[in-house]
């Protein structure tokens, strides 16, 4: 693994001499360029539990329905646990406190068959949530909180694919 930033990028023999550099779009988070217009995005999600139940965004995009975990994309200069925190309050208005690093999960292109950006080079950094306060609460029309059964999660269009992996663990 070769660090840049911050962030953790798959150092691979053609690229040698390339140049990984940010994305100028302000609205890209985390996402990174290397010559040739590949992307990686840095990803960073929490796993929050309450009564039996964790915490997913249900998105509805292009047509299709998919639950995340609660996350987004880590900006320059910001550390991770502000991530965290600032993802959660933009889009549910919790306030959480990150505990454990629980799962580092890399997701590439030929990976990717049915999420709705098949484009883009994934790394996820999933932590537990120890602590939260408030209500979720719907922020946008497109992306809402749903609190999801456990024993659900194995039916559940769950990015990236981590549904069994966090049954099995909770």
């Amino acid at each position: 693994m070769r660090m840049w930033h911050g962030h953790l990028r798959r150092a691979r023999a053609s690229d040698h001499g390339k140049t990984v550099r940010r994305n100028s779009d302000a609205n890209a988070g985390g996402v990174f360029m290397a010559q040739g217009h590949e992307e990686i995005k840095v990803r960073v999600s929490g796993v929050l539990v309450r009564n039996g139940r964790i915490l997913t965004m249900l998105h509805r995009r292009q047509g299709r329905q998919y639950h995340v975990l609660p996350g987004g994309g880590l900006e320059l200069q910001e550390s991770i646990p502000d991530c965290l925190r600032r993802e959660f309050r933009e889009e549910t208005t919790l306030q959480v406190e990150p505990g454990r690093l629980l799962a580092v999960i890399e997701t590439i292109p030929a990976q990717i068959t049915t999420h709705w950006r098949d484009n883009r080079h994934v790394v996820e950094l999933v932590y537990w949530i120890d602590q939260a306060s408030g209500y979720a609460r719907e922020v946008a029309a497109l992306s809402v909180p749903a609190w999801v059964e456990i024993a659900e999660l194995l039916s559940l269009h769950l990015y990236p694919r981590v549904n069994e992996w966090l049954e099995r663990g909770l």
